[in-house]
């Protein structure tokens, strides 16, 4: 059986980024939550049950948009098991691509959860992906071809939940590959 040529994953990470630095690194985040949408539409959430939902109602931003839409915290998982999960769900492949909008903080926390940069390499060639980028959906803005006017804009009252924000990553994609397809010049 050959593997599949591509497959995409759309992702999203809610994260507290106020955490006091331990000066040792640059910056310090609490990482929240994870979701992440494949190309045909199934998920994997995860709340990670080790962040601090405390500091995270503290934060005014955070207190509104994230905390409140967190299921009940008996669902809420640790790192291992969140790695675990996201190894169970991703499939084999010649080549992966993670899309996230706006993706520096979402890539930095899905490597960290699998401890290193190396660690999420090894990772996944051990589950038959040969090689994977990560892309960010801003990336179109550049495209004549994508009128960003046209672009669905998210349900802010479902907006910065993780799931919420992974399905429409997968929509945009979606959206912006048939405005593309339309623009196309026809043989």
């Amino acid at each position: 059986m050959s593997k599949q040529p591509i497959r995409r994953y759309f992702f999203d990470c809610e994260f507290n980024e106020n955490k006091p630095t331990t000066g040792t690194r640059l910056y310090d985040i609490d990482f929240i939550s994870i979701a992440i949408v494949s190309e045909d539409g199934e998920t994997y959430y995860a709340v990670n049950k080790d962040c601090d939902p405390d500091d995270a109602a503290r934060h005014p931003w955070l207190a509104q948009h994230v905390v409140p839409k967190l299921p009940p915290r008996t669902l809420w998982k640790d790192i291992s098991e969140i790695r675990e999960g996201l190894k169970s769900f991703l499939r084999p492949a010649q080549k992966v691509e993670f899309w996230a909008r706006n993706n520096s903080y979402d890539v930095v926390t899905l490597c960290r959860l699998f401890g290193t940069m190396q660690a999420m390499k090894d990772d996944l060639k051990a589950l038959g992906i040969d090689d994977f980028e990560f892309c960010d959906i801003n990336e179109f803005r550049k495209d004549p071809a994508v009128d960003w006017a046209r672009i669905p804009r998210k349900e802010e009252t479902k907006a910065h939940a993780a799931d919420y924000d992974a399905e429409f990553e997968l929509v945009l994609y979606r959206h912006i590959m048939n405005l593309k397809k339309a623009k196309a010049p026809r043989p």
